[in-house]
């Protein structure tokens, strides 16, 4: 990531990828990326009625293969599963996670995509009790429900958006690991 500030403004400004000077290596460390992706996922659970957060982390994380096949498309082909191109990459990523699969088609917010929705939804007694406190006193109050973000797929079913990023993260923490990555 590179930081610049204009000598007349307030503000850096952060790029990942092509500088100005026309350089398309990779200015974020790869590892301190997937930080950020874990980062902004517990940031999403802090925060577990936003969707801006839900937004954020399922949109980092849908930029981590990008990120992964610029590092090693090159210089080692096989982190990247020979990948010939980012397409191809993603495709044979998402046939192994399906979480995945579904992160990725929410962040292409196209017609027929999943979407994120906040509902009421029942916990079970055992769940409750790993709820935030304030969550778990709202769910004492209202028969052990509370709400939460959820990802509608196209076809009506829906997926608690916290569980479907947490193993999207755990898949990409055991790759990062696999493959030295």
């Amino acid at each position: 990531m590179l930081f610049r500030s204009d000598p007349g403004a307030r503000v850096a400004i952060a790029t990942l990828g092509r500088d100005d000077t026309g350089d398309n290596s990779m200015t974020f460390a790869l590892r301190d990326y997937f930080q950020l992706v874990v980062d902004e996922t517990e940031a999403s659970h802090r925060a577990s009625l936003s969707t801006r957060r839900a937004i954020s982390a399922a949109v980092f994380l849908n930029t981590l293969p990008d990120r992964v096949f610029e590092t090693y498309r090159n210089s080692d082909p096989r982190k990247v599963r020979d990948a010939m191109d980012l397409p191809e990459y993603r495709d044979r990523i998402e046939k192994e996670c399906t979480d995945l699969q579904i992160l990725h088609a929410l962040c292409r917010f196209e017609a027929a995509a999943p979407s994120l929705v906040r509902k009421t939804i029942e916990v079970s007694d055992a769940e409750s009790k790993k709820l935030a406190i304030g969550d778990f006193m709202i769910s004492l109050y209202n028969g052990l429900s509370v709400y939460a973000i959820l990802v509608r797929l196209p076809d009506g079913k829906e997926i608690r958006f916290d569980e479907l990023i947490d193993r999207a993260v755990a898949w990409w923490k055991n790759e990062f690991a696999a493959r030295g990555l």
